[in-house]
């Protein structure tokens, strides 16, 4: 099976599955930080419904390469689901992880706007560090609810998941199928 999405040439949902498996372990073993970064390009559906599906695609294709380009050789871009990303941060605290973040948003934010003219596309980020004792699917919570924290407080921003208070952080929320 594969394990890299044809359209952004990125590594999909199951090799980042096993891949933030594998670094977990790693961070608790040797002790070392961890971080996640999770980014939705902005009002994707209503830019497909003006610009068509074949300018959509481009879009995620530029996403893909921008986070390539952007992303420390050590640290490692997905496509998580649909028109959602995230990114690996090894070695990295959230303090590293939202600069990172916020380098990606800036990047995104001149690139598709560079490429795409008219389209004013851009991406939300939440980040979020690896505790110990954390598994990999309370590690995706966290970031995703400072990603939803970066949508609801207006988008194109980055939200650390240590701004946020624990009861605001549910793994409720239905998870993306895997592209």
């Amino acid at each position: 099976m594969s394990r890299t999405d044809a359209l952004t040439r990125l590594g999909n949902r199951r090799k980042f599955d096993a891949d933030l498996a594998t670094e977990i372990e790693r961070s608790t073993r040797y002790g070392r930080p961890l971080s996640l970064i999770i980014a939705d390009v902005d009002h994707f559906k209503r830019f497909n419904d003006v610009h068509g599906h074949q300018r959509g695609d481009e879009a995620l294709a530029m996403v893909g390469t921008v986070l390539a380009d952007e992303a420390r050789a050590t640290d490692t871009p997905y496509r998580y689901g649909g028109e959602e990303f995230v990114v690996i941060v090894r070695e990295g605290d959230e303090e590293s992880g939202h600069a990172m973040a916020e380098r990606l948003r800036d990047r995104l934010e001149q690139r598709l706007g560079a490429r795409l003219p008219g389209s004013a596309l851009t991406a939300s980020f939440g980040v979020a560090e690896f505790a110990p004792g954390q598994g990999p699917a309370a590690l995706i919570a966290r970031a995703d609810a400072a990603l939803y924290r970066a949508k609801d407080e207006g988008r194109n921003r980055v939200v650390r998941a240590s701004e946020m208070r624990p009861s605001s952080i549910s793994p409720l929320r239905p998870v993306p199928a895997a592209s």
